[in-house]
């Protein structure tokens, strides 16, 4: 009795961190699009430059 009570815990809560997982992915993509969609193209050119020169690639 008592084995079948843990896997059922066990079950919800690995039910529960896929879902968790699940709604994350989907937050961070909306907020990516979100972010780049409404960012002017300097934004993104100059976010991109810098992180080139923060990675030290030659840029120019």
């Amino acid at each position: 009795m008592r084995i079948k009570v843990v896997d059922k815990i066990n079950y919800f809560l690995l039910k529960d961190a896929d879902i968790f997982s699940s709604v994350m992915a989907v937050v961070l993509g909306i907020s990516l699009v979100i972010v780049f969609g409404l960012a002017s193209p300097d934004f993104i050119h100059n976010a991109a430059h810098d992180v080139r020169h923060a990675m030290t690639f030659p840029c120019h």
